[in-house]
């Protein structure tokens, strides 16, 4: 069978893999030399450099915030625990139950 004329397309032509970008790498400070040459925004400080700021319990804010996390996905607290419907949709009987019901279960 011939298809018609609209609908035949013509080959695309073969091309050729792209060749592997080569690795580049950078000097310490190179994305921030233009930031001390013309010390702008002024008294620049990169955050990079600073030592993690720890609590009392000597925990930084990124363990606080995966303790946490890991136990209220325990307690059945966070995400992943059910289907809530999307708000305004017919399966939403009200809209804001779903948000008084996450807050209190915090």
């Amino acid at each position: 069978m011939k298809l018609p004329a609209h609908l035949v397309r013509p080959a695309r032509p073969r091309q050729k893999a792209a060749a592997p970008a080569p690795s580049v790498d950078y000097q310490p400070g190179h994305f921030t030399a233009l930031i001390r040459r013309h010390d702008w925004p002024p008294m620049f400080v990169s955050q990079i450099d600073k030592i993690e700021v720890r609590n009392a319990n000597g925990e930084t804010a990124r363990e606080v915030a995966t303790r946490t996390r890991e136990q209220c996905l325990a307690e059945g607290k966070w995400h992943a625990t059910g289907t809530v419907p999307m708000a305004g949709t017919p399966k939403d009987a009200h809209p804001l139950a779903w948000l008084k019901a996450v807050k209190a279960a915090r």
